[in-house]
């Protein structure tokens, strides 16, 4: 059998001058060399889709101002740490996936200041009057309002929490300071009261009017010219 034959070869029992003869032999009975199957044609490899278009990122959020502070450092989770000026253009780039782009907002705004200038004193022209009095606000660390006024320009305060700020800090940073008392106006001085005239009696002149007698003074013992009787 061509099994037992090729057994035989392995086993070293077939000298080598036969061995070398044995396939012309063999070749047609135990199929030494049977006809290969038919080459199937190359398959192409498929076409790859096209890649899409990296799509940008805005790492502060649709409508929001843009990076404010571009030195300062982010610390994003699984990431190394990154200024916000090279994380905003690695976005700008499409080096961020739309997935993570959607969570950046809520993790760097204030950091990076994303958030629209927030005057803290409530009015664009009006600033602390005590800039180095220290303020103390929920959740944040101690600062000298004149550096909470500087975080709330570079846009480092949520929109939400400048509305509220004038109401905290006011007493302390002196937004709106007490203007001095107004004097009461001075009255003018009260004129002492005119006395009305006092009428003058009129003289009398013409006929009907009484003549009047003024004693005359002459020689001792007689005061009337008449004669007695």
């Amino acid at each position: 059998r061509c099994g037992d034959l090729q057994s035989n070869g392995y086993m070293g029992r077939i000298p080598e001058g036969q061995c070398e003869r044995l396939p012309s032999i063999i070749d047609e009975v135990c199929g030494c060399d049977p006809t290969p199957p038919p080459t199937p044609p190359p398959t192409k490899p498929p076409t790859p889709a096209p890649t899409p278009a990296p799509v940008p990122c805005n790492i502060c959020g649709e409508d929001m101002e843009g990076v404010g502070i571009p030195g300062a450092i982010v610390e994003i989770p699984g990431q190394d740490p990154i200024s916000c000026e090279d994380l905003d253009s690695l976005g700008m780039d499409g080096g961020i996936a739309p997935g993570v782009c959607a969570l950046l907002p809520g993790l760097i705004n204030e950091v990076c200041g994303c958030n629209p200038p927030c005057p803290v004193c409530g009015d664009e022209d009006m600033s602390p009057a005590n800039p180095d009095a220290i303020i103390s606000l929920p959740g944040q660390d101690d600062m000298t309002c004149a550096e909470l006024e500087e975080s709330g320009l570079n846009g480092a305060i949520p929109e939400g929490q400048c509305e509220r700020l004038p109401m905290f800090i006011d007493s302390v940073c002196g937004c709106n300071p007490t203007p001095p008392p107004t004097r009461p106006p001075t009255q003018p001085p009260t004129p002492p009261p005119t006395p009305a005239p006092t009428p003058t009696a009129p003289t009398p002149t013409g006929k009907g009017v009484a003549p009047v007698c003024v004693p005359s003074y002459g020689k001792k013992g007689g005061s009337y010219s008449g004669k007695k009787g």
